[in-house]
């Protein structure tokens, strides 16, 4: 699913990054993406988190 749809779908957006973490490169700030997935997970049912970071802008 990260690979097929969800990864795809970022680097359109313009995010760069691979596997679980991806960030989006700004001149004045970025953004970042990363991704867990529950140890739970069947071909089914997924279930997964997104923490979604803005550290600050840049100088």
């Amino acid at each position: 699913m990260m690979r097929t749809q969800i990864a795809p779908a970022l680097r359109a957006l313009g995010f760069k990054g691979s596997g679980q973490i991806f960030e989006l490169p700004h001149p004045a700030s970025w953004a970042l993406l990363g991704f867990q997935k529950s140890a739970y997970n069947t071909a089914r049912h997924v279930e997964f988190t997104v923490t979604a970071r803005q550290p600050g802008t840049v100088a």
